[in-house]
């Protein structure tokens, strides 16, 4: 399982904005050989990096050093920050401007320049409401399921919706056949 150099990029940038230079240092010090090998180098947007340690890795520390072993929610706070560190300039305004259905109905598109292989399917339930479900992703864990719905929060945040509920409803982790997200929303 690989994963965009993008997501790897704001990762680093996640902890240095929202923990500072110092600490940034410490999180990289604390891993080992393979992650730090591409922390220390010259991460590029558009490579593709093995997920365990580009990604879960270093998306596990932020979990134990930054939110008192909360994994999840440092998972969760690093995956909004991505999504808005990825949709910048051209793309932000993209988002900005179309509907959170439309953005939606991109989501499996999205989902895989991020991740390979990988495979997410929208489902259509409802005005202001959806699921979309993973059905292809490669070792999927706990960690990157709340770091792609922290990146969904966000997304629709930046769409400019209110009252978004991000929602892991099945899981592939806990022996369900997909992970699911029920998501939910108020227009403008």
């Amino acid at each position: 399982m690989e994963v965009k150099g993008t997501a790897v990029i704001s990762t680093r940038e996640f902890v240095k904005v929202n923990f500072g230079e110092q600490n940034l240092n410490k999180w990289i010090s604390s891993f080992d050989e393979d992650t730090k090998k591409i922390y220390e180098g010259a991460i590029l947007t558009n490579n593709w990096y093995p997920m365990e340690d580009a990604l879960r890795k270093p998306t596990k520390k932020i979990g134990e050093m930054f939110y008192n072993g909360d994994v999840k929610k440092g998972a969760w706070e690093s995956g909004m920050f991505s999504a808005d560190y990825g949709l910048r300039g051209i793309y932000r305004l993209f988002v900005k401007m179309g509907s959170a259905k439309f953005i939606i109905n991109k989501a499996g598109s999205i989902f895989s320049t991020y991740y390979k292989p990988s495979v997410m399917k929208t489902e259509d339930t409802g005005e202001n409401s959806t699921v979309l479900r993973i059905t292809e992703f490669a070792d999927i864990c706990p960690i990157m399921e709340n770091r792609i719905g922290g990146w969904m929060q966000k997304g629709l945040e930046i769409c400019g919706v209110n009252d978004i509920n991000v929602e892991i409803s099945r899981a592939m982790t806990k022996g369900d056949p997909v992970t699911e997200y029920a998501v939910s929303w108020s227009d403008k």
